[in-house]
């Protein structure tokens, strides 16, 4: 679902790009589906979305980790016995691949690169996700003009 012209679309929206993006080589648009994004030396990646937009097997951790991003792009969640579902449009998943997964995985580059030796991830998920939901909220207004929710 989401494109090289999204990606470079957004990346435009990004402020301090050059910065950000010192030592990064690659942005991968990955075929991986068993994680959401990954990242290592000067790479990020953001991996396939399932085919299925409605997801049935979303762990009570995982939902509560992301529940203010999924509450912000207006993704219907409910609960279904242990576990939760989610039903995404195909443009709430692009917004979460850009917004959320997109700027996390750039957080665990930009950790390295603020780290003395810029070899090892220092900071770990915690910063990598208040990376993210930092530059979400900063470039929320732009991504909306750019991008249909």
């Amino acid at each position: 679902m989401l494109k090289r012209r999204d990606l470079e679309a957004f990346i435009e929206l990004i402020p301090g790009w050059d910065a950000l993006a010192e030592d990064l080589h690659w942005v991968v648009l990955s075929g991986d589906v068993d994680c959401q994004g990954w990242h290592s030396r000067g790479t990020v990646a953001v991996c396939a979305w399932p085919a299925e937009l409605w997801v049935e097997h979303l762990s009570k951790h995982w939902y509560w980790e992301h529940a203010d991003v999924l509450e912000r792009l207006d993704v219907m969640v409910w609960k279904v016995g242990y576990r939760w579902v989610a039903e995404w449009t195909e443009n709430q998943v692009r917004a979460f691949q850009l917004l959320h997964v997109f700027l996390h995985e750039l957080g665990h580059h930009r950790d390295r690169m603020t780290t003395r030796s810029e070899r090892r991830v220092a900071r770990g998920e915690a910063f990598a996700e208040r990376f993210a939901l930092e530059l979400e909220e900063d470039i929320w207004d732009d991504y909306l003009r750019v991008f249909p929710l």
